[in-house]
């Protein structure tokens, strides 16, 4: 995981006994991933206690709706490192309210997951390009960063379904754990017997501690908000 978090630092000059006006300066920080990961924490768990419903909404849509006029709200200031701004990936944001989404509305493992359609796992860049962001070859690298990530997102997203529907309980007690911690590492092992049952024989997926935390904490609060299938003397209804 790659934050980058931006540092206001005020300057000022003493000229002939009085002080000219502070000048806002932006230091741009590429912080650590055990740093990026905490302060994405903090911020997540802040937006759901003020903006819940909105995050709920974006972490159960399949489609993503993370940068659309009705999701503008989420980027919190307040909830922000004092005097600092943050920049963070569409996927880093949502794996960031999906387990801040779990920690305050999950409180036991989700049962019946049998019982529980399979997930959508969808790419949300369905849109082409639009011809403004074309016109712009800067503007077309990060739409490109961002299609990546989105891609990446799809297809680790249906491991992170498998590793739940495997152990449940395992999966809430991970997202339990602070990050980049020896509980975390623990827990992380403790769901390592699910994932070779959990990738097709020949595929190969890049995963690391964060996005395969992020895909299952998105994940156990989508598959715990589903609807279950009513089963009766005559199977499925």
């Amino acid at each position: 995981m790659s934050l980058f978090v931006a540092f206001a630092m005020l300057a000022g000059q003493e000229i002939a006994g009085t002080r000219t006006p502070p000048v806002v300066v932006q230091r741009q920080v590429a912080t650590s991933p055990a740093v990026s990961r905490a302060v994405m924490s903090e911020f997540a768990r802040c937006v759901v206690r003020r903006k819940h419903d909105v995050a709920a909404e974006v972490v159960l849509d399949p489609l993503q709706k993370l940068g659309s006029e009705e999701t503008k709200g989420l980027f919190i200031s307040d909830c922000m490192p004092r005097g600092s701004r943050m920049r963070a990936r569409a996927v880093q944001m949502r794996y960031g309210l999906a387990e801040a989404l779990v920690l305050a509305d999950i409180k036991s493992a989700p049962a019946d997951l049998s019982q529980v359609a399979p997930l959508q796992h969808l790419p949300f860049t369905d849109r082409p390009m639009p011809a403004d962001v074309a016109a712009d070859p800067e503007r077309v690298a990060g739409w490109q960063v961002f299609a990546d990530a989105a891609q990446g997102y799809a297809a680790i997203a249906p491991l992170g379904e498998c590793v739940v529907r495997a152990n449940p309980a395992g999966s809430l007690a991970l997202l339990k754990t602070p990050v980049e911690t020896e509980a975390e590492k623990a827990a992380l092992s403790a769901l390592a017997p699910a994932l070779p049952g959990c990738v097709k024989k020949g595929e190969q997926i890049a995963i690391n501690r964060f996005n395969l935390r992020g895909t299952i904490a998105l994940n156990l609060y989508r598959l715990a908000r589903a609807p279950r299938i009513a089963v009766g003397s005559g199977g499925a209804q």
